[in-house]
């Protein structure tokens, strides 16, 4: 049962972001204008796309054809980390072995058995284990990402703890600053300073 009744451009472009069209594009695909600037058109469709009617219908949507049979989002990053992150060693005991373990990084085993001479008593075995390209699954990633479009805009938040003693203009502090990354702009929190030159 839909509370907010989305209007025919509304209800296009909350299909094209269920689809995986980027803002930019869904917004000119779904009949909004493309007369304005990328930049304008990047903050409409940013505040479309965040407003609450538009984001309640792309998630009645992904619940429709949620079945436990079709991976989610969540779970095809998930094994694409796991791939990424996946070393040989990751698949070798202490003792040099080859442990076989469920992982989506495996990309081929092959165990070879061999028997020879006399009555077969000589013979060897040799396993062999081949992972998936960690770029390629890295690639992949970014693409779900939407880290390749043009024009793709990404609200970051980094923060970063700076340990005591460090000199700020010239004076020695004694404080714990926390720096962050907040659209594109350097912001600062600074805790308790005691100067000291």
């Amino acid at each position: 049962m839909k509370i907010n009744k989305l209007t025919a451009k509304q209800e296009a472009f909350a299909l094209l972001l269920f689809q995986g069209k980027p803002q930019r594009e869904a917004y000119i695909l779904a009949g909004y204008s493309d007369k304005m600037s990328p930049s304008t058109i990047d903050e409409d469709a940013s505040r479309l796309a965040h407003s609450s009617k538009v984001l309640a219908r792309v998630n009645e949507l992904r619940a429709a054809v949620a079945s436990p049979a079709i991976g989610t989002v969540e779970e095809r990053m998930k094994r694409l980390t796991e791939i990424y992150r996946a070393n040989l060693t990751d698949f070798v005991d202490k003792d040099g072995n080859i442990e076989l373990k469920p992982s989506g990084a495996l990309a081929e085993v092959v165990i070879e058995d061999w028997k020879g001479g006399k009555e077969e008593r000589a013979s060897s075995q040799t396993k062999r284990v081949k992972l998936r390209d960690p770029v390629s699954a890295i690639q992949e990633h970014n693409k779900m990402e939407h880290i390749y479009e043009t024009g793709a805009t990404r609200d970051v938040n980094v923060v970063f703890v700076i340990g005591k003693g460090y000199q700020s203009n010239g004076v020695e502090t004694q404080h714990n600053a926390k720096l962050g990354v907040i659209d594109g702009e350097v912001v600062e929190r600074v805790g308790e300073e005691k100067g000291g030159a």
